[in-house]
């Protein structure tokens, strides 16, 4: 057998003890186990193609959550049987955040579509549902107020798009 190439031993690289690749690894702890997958962060810059893609889908349904980066606010933009809507989940349940949003909707002139049903899976939080603007630059400006002035995320804030559709069957 050649001195050189000895099939019982790795190399120097690896530490002594460690005699296979896999040994380097680390094991799973506790933190690791429960690690969320990072999803990319992009800006308000974004918007506006999330929603000509929205819009322009010929998928029979379509949406994209849109999420800061902490999860803490966000609103789904919806495109089912036709109808496009937005919808925006106060949680936990806030009569300021709720008043500024109902204040910013009649600014606008958009009345919010009636509730389905009030309890969203016994959780304490508010769900209003909006008709989306049909011009993208008009529905980009309302989505980009609602989470500037109601849930005061800042200009430069970073943002989570979520796209989902489903073909028809």
């Amino acid at each position: 057998m050649n001195d050189f190439v000895n099939l019982n031993q790795r190399g120097v690289a690896l530490p002594s003890g460690k005699k296979d690749l896999i040994d380097l690894l680390p094991k799973p702890g506790k933190a690791e186990r429960g690690r969320k997958v990072r999803e990319p962060v992009e800006s308000f810059v974004e918007l506006e193609s999330y929603l000509v893609r929205l819009l322009h889908s010929d998928a029979k349904e379509r949406g994209v959550i849109i999420s800061s980066v902490d999860y803490q606010e966000g609103l789904h933009v919806s495109h089912v049987a036709g109808q496009s809507r937005l919808t925006v989940v106060v949680q936990p349940r806030a009569a300021a955040k709720e008043a500024q949003l109902l204040d910013l909707l009649h600014k606008n002139g958009i009345a919010p579509l009636p509730d389905e049903d009030d309890d969203i899976l016994g959780i304490d939080a508010w769900c209003c549902m909006i008709p989306l603007p049909v011009v993208v630059t008009d529905a980009a400006t309302l989505i980009r107020d609602l989470l500037q002035q109601v849930f005061g995320l800042a200009e430069d804030a970073g943002l989570i798009y979520t796209y989902h559709e489903r073909s028809a069957d």
